[in-house]
């Protein structure tokens, strides 16, 4: 209901529910914009916190390549990516 609302206010979605962005490069390079930080990081698997849920990012080779309170980029041979509701 609350996204309905901000759609009918003309508001822009991504901010106001502090949605994040994924952008692939291939199954090589992945960038995250608007997260809350690292919950777990290993070379196979890499939790992610967001605002509603954790994206949790699985391979091999896994490294956090940038970090920064705007973005992280990841980079490494990604197998999966999940998304779980707290």
């Amino acid at each position: 209901m609350e996204e309905d609302r901000i759609k009918k206010l003309g508001l822009p979605q991504d901010v106001i529910l502090k949605v994040p962005y994924l952008y692939f490069s291939g199954n090589r390079n992945l960038v995250i914009e608007n997260h809350r930080g690292i919950i777990t990081y290993h070379l196979d698997c890499i939790i992610i916190r967001c605002a509603k849920y954790k994206i949790i990012i699985k391979g091999c080779s896994l490294e956090i390549e940038s970090y920064s309170s705007e973005e992280i980029i990841i980079h490494g041979n990604i197998g999966a990516v999940q998304f779980v509701y707290e």
